[in-house]
């Protein structure tokens, strides 16, 4: 079973070259790292300073492996003085587990 990461991030301002060059540095970084399956980036059409990325991973634990890994720490840090608020992110597994 896969998991589906939604990260969700509110900007202080419509997105700079950058943010934009951050963002991308974070999800090749992640595109290195195993259990990678692949991702999107969405950026809200009305409100372009809400962006989210949606991350599909082989399983929790790989996800957790890069979220605690010093090059996403670093990146997150290099990010922050340009979010609105703290990112939220949520996990969600492909279908019901019964």
């Amino acid at each position: 079973m896969s998991f589906k990461i939604m990260v969700e991030r509110k900007l202080k301002e419509p997105p700079s070259k950058e943010v934009i060059d951050i963002i991308h540095k974070i999800r090749i970084a992640a595109m290195k790292r195993k259990g990678y399956i692949g991702g999107e980036t969405l950026v809200n059409y009305i409100d372009n300073d809400e962006v989210v990325i949606v991350a599909q991973w082989t399983t929790v634990e790989s996800w957790n492996n890069w979220i605690n890994s010093e090059e996403r720490i670093g990146l997150e840090r290099a990010l922050s003085p340009y979010l609105a608020e703290p990112a939220k992110i949520r996990v969600f597994g492909l279908g019901f587990q019964l």
